[in-house]
């Protein structure tokens, strides 16, 4: 059986050369041939490529990753095909350990993350073709056939970020994969990686994006697992044209079923930097943890639905949310005033005013007017709630210490029917009805 290893490369540095020496130097004498495919190095490789008997060397320009992959598979004749990225290397026994492991299938092993001189083992998914659909199982170092790369089509190249993962997607929902234990490549981390560079939104409409690829792939394919019937149409079947990321993505429109319209100035001062928002993502998950997309602060246990003090910067508008803008589901709420009540006329007696013994007052920040009192008989536990999550633990125990046991109650009942109720202010809250409530205890 004849193997080539597969290695795009565009080196612009002397370092990623230096790698480039150590990936090759790794791979050629456990393969019949490399397939070195330039992609338009500004440097000249071509005096590494020839240190090497078997390392064929090819390029024709700038095109991408995912082109370099594809033309150096075109221009080899071998059966199997492992590919590799120039800034990787890889176990002296990597391709000898995959195919004592073989049986028909696409096969991957575990690998090592290199940081630097750390170096640490990483232990990637098994197989499952559901999964790969929505998780990446594996980088780019999969050992399968030319025939197999010729059915799903290659590598799409109209991807320059997470093509590895979109192209074994297609590799292994047509015919299944599996996994050594073995840890046999070194990945390498670095920040000229293309996912690094790519941080952001970029990353995000790319992941979403090749998501959508793949589950519209599956739509047109009978899954291949535990021996059911392979690929459903043509068996020269090729990728769809695919919109470049460098123009305009579609969005899928996002509908809004809960109401985001609040009296927000009832509901109080979301914090330093926040807005109050709706949380409009993870529907039927259950509380669950989201990252915002700008300020990457964790919301711990969110729902869906639920009203969340938020920063402004991972918030988005409802027209944002509605033509589908990359989001964390995180939406504005809208102010809605209280309706003011009819003034009375002359004739009338003036409204008898409420006694109200009690008031929540929360502490001001420093140098700032304390803001206006809220009256325990105007806000029902759920308004309650909300005000108490955007407050910090000490806020709260000033609250606290300033209101007399019914409040104290309701303030803690209100806190254990929030989102994410807090363990810590929980406690301190029933401290402290402990000692109102027996003032001599």
């Amino acid at each position: 059986m004849t193997v080539a290893a597969i290695i795009p490369a565009l080196i612009d540095t002397d370092q990623k050369l230096a790698w480039l020496d150590k990936c090759l130097e790794s791979i050629y004498r456990q393969v019949d041939e490399v397939r070195l495919w330039d992609d338009g190095s500004p440097i000249n490789i071509a005096p590494i490529a020839s240190k090497y008997p078997n390392v064929i060397y090819g390029t024709d320009g700038h095109h991408g990753k995912s082109h370099a992959r594809n033309m150096a598979v075109a221009h080899t004749s071998c059966k199997f095909v492992y590919p590799l990225d120039a800034d990787d290397y890889v176990d002296s026994n990597a391709v000898g350990e995959l195919f004592r492991n073989w049986n028909g299938k696409p096969i991957y092993s575990n690998l090592y993350k290199v940081h630097g001189d750390v170096v640490e083992q990483f232990e990637l998914l098994s197989f499952d073709c559901e999964v790969e659909l929505s998780k990446c199982l594996s980088p780019v170092n999969v050992l399968h056939t030319k025939a197999q790369w010729e059915e799903v089509g290659g590598w799409d190249e109209n991807l320059n970020l997470y093509e590895d993962w979109e192209y074994n997607g297609r590799l292994f929902w047509t015919f299944c994969a599996s996994r050594v234990q073995s840890y046999l490549v070194y990945y390498r981390q670095h920040e000229s990686q293309s996912t690094v560079m790519s941080a952001g939104e970029l990353e995000y409409l790319t992941r979403k994006h090749v998501t959508d690829m793949l589950d519209n792939y599956a739509r047109r394919h009978i899954m291949a697992c535990c021996g059911k019937k392979r690929v459903v149409g043509s068996a020269n079947h090729t990728t769809p044209q695919i919109q470049s990321l460098s123009g305009t993505i579609q969005s899928q429109v996002q509908s809004i079923d809960v109401s985001i319209e609040a009296n927000l100035v009832a509901m109080g001062d979301p914090g330093p930097g926040n807005v109050w928002a709706k949380y409009l993502g993870g529907r039927g998950m259950g509380p669950h943890n989201r990252r915002g997309m700008a300020s990457r602060k964790v919301y711990q246990r969110i729902s869906y639905g639920a009203t969340v003090a938020a920063r402004a910067e991972d918030v988005v508008s409802e027209d944002q949310f509605r033509a589908g803008k990359p989001n964390c589901g995180l939406v504005a709420m809208k102010n809605i005033p209280p309706p003011q009540p009819a003034p009375p006329t002359p004739s009338d007696p003036a409204p008898e005013q409420p006694v109200v013994n009690e008031v929540l007052r929360r502490k001001p920040a420093r140098g700032v007017d304390r803001e206006p009192v809220i009256k325990v008989s105007d806000i029902n536990t759920s308004e309650l709630a909300a005000k108490l999550v955007g407050m910090t633990a000490s806020e709260i125990r000033t609250w606290a210490e300033e209101s007399d046991l019914e409040t104290v109650i309701k303030m803690l009942e209100a806190e254990g029917t929030s989102e994410s109720p807090r363990t810590g202010v929980m406690k301190m809250l029933e401290k402290t009805k402990h000692r109102k409530a027996d003032p001599g205890e």
